[in-house]
């Protein structure tokens, strides 16, 4: 497969079409992210690849997608992956709710989709959540923007969903 040799988090030269492609730890996926949105260089350094939404420095939040890899040692099902992060949620954010937990195919694999809101540093957010298992690699989507009262994660989690349509794997 052309492009394997790219370092983590790095875009490689090409794969099965003109989208970029990443690696994370020995997985590699291409995905077409908006024009108006870039890649975060620092996110080598948390062993992720992440992209941000370009938006003005006096903005709160800026919409943003992270995707990590994790070892599935276990060989956990979806289930237990989305139990255990509902878990993590709950135990980490005192103002969190999940809104729904749903089972999709995403770049052909089965995938477990959770979408939930908190309230984080005086900022209400939306988020999704993908995850789905490839070999023995858990791969996590991580999509977050704000939440205002007038629908706008909604258009958000469009964007979030036209980039998973896009992803290859």
């Amino acid at each position: 497969m052309a492009g394997c040799n790219s370092k983590r988090g790095d875009e490689a030269s090409s794969f099965s079409s003109s989208k970029p492609v990443f690696e994370i730890n020995g997985f590699t996926f291409a995905i077409e992210i908006p024009d108006n949105w870039s890649t975060i260089e620092d996110a080598d350094s948390l062993n992720a690849v992440a992209f941000r939404e370009q938006c003005p420095d006096d903005k709160t939040f800026c919409a943003n997608l992270v995707v990590r890899t994790m070892p599935n040692d276990s060989l956990l099902h979806l289930d237990d992956i989305a139990n255990i992060y509902r878990y993590e949620l709950e135990s980490t954010y005192a103002q969190m709710e999940v809104v729904a937990v749903s089972d999709a195919v995403i770049g052909g694999l089965d995938s477990k989709v959770i979408d939930y809101k908190l309230f984080e540093n005086q900022t209400n957010l939306g988020s999704t959540t993908v995850f789905m298992v490839k070999g023995s690699t858990i791969v996590g989507f991580y999509f977050a923007a704000e939440n205002a009262s007038d629908g706008g994660y909604l258009e958000q989690r469009k964007v979030f969903a036209e980039m998973l349509n896009s992803l290859e794997l």
